[in-house]
């Protein structure tokens, strides 16, 4: 079922109060030209102007929390959507944090440099359990 549009629920709210706000200044104007059933008819009108008014307030409060859910739920799935990015981008951060530092220790090997050999071994180790700081 589509939703509403809120605006255009209030702006009729408000058009109706303004005809109830008319007809009670009509009744008031002429309240000594008015027949009595005049006045009680102008007064039911009234009335209904308000009951109406308030309904489609209601309707306007309720379509606006229902879009405000849509939008809290389209922000929460946006949300999911980049934190699941963002572990998979640290996922690779963390793969070429293991390459890069396999790399080095392939080069210092080639290179025959015992110290080298060590620090990119801890660096192997380091890289491996997660320890990229």
């Amino acid at each position: 079922m589509a939703t509403a549009n809120p605006s255009a629920l209030f702006d009729f709210a408000d058009q109706l109060a303004l005809v109830s706000s008319e007809v009670l200044k009509f009744r008031i104007k002429n309240k000594t030209i008015l027949s009595q059933e005049e006045k009680s008819r102008l007064e039911d009108i009234e009335i209904k102007l308000d009951k109406a008014t308030a309904e489609v307030r209601a309707k306007g409060i309720a379509s606006l929390g229902a879009v405000t859910e849509n939008a809290r739920i389209e922000v929460e799935a946006a949300t999911k959507n980049a934190e699941a990015l963002l572990r998979r981008i640290k996922r690779i951060e963390r793969a070429l944090s293991i390459a890069t530092s396999v790399l080095n220790l392939a080069l210092a090997a080639i290179a025959g440099q015992p110290q080298a050999i060590l620090t990119a071994l801890n660096t192997v180790k380091d890289a491996v359990a997660g320890d990229t700081a």
